[in-house]
């Protein structure tokens, strides 16, 4: 299901069709500004950087600090 989904976008459009499928966001703001990727569930500054964990209740845990 698409709540069960997560999308890695990094252009506003991108963001926002998967919003309006029903999937969690990361935003990667290396090519545009945190603000146009407002409607992501996250964001980061780069994909290299990327951890996720899978916690409790599919809920998940987003870090995109560089190492």
């Amino acid at each position: 299901p698409p709540d069960a989904c997560v999308v890695i976008e990094d252009a506003p459009a991108g963001v926002d069709a998967a919003r309006a499928a029903g999937m969690r966001v990361i935003g990667v703001t290396a090519t545009v500004g945190r603000e146009r990727l407002a409607m992501a569930d996250w964001t980061i500054p780069q994909i290299g950087a990327l951890r996720v964990t899978v916690v409790a209740d599919r809920r998940l845990d987003v870090d995109g600090r560089s190492a």
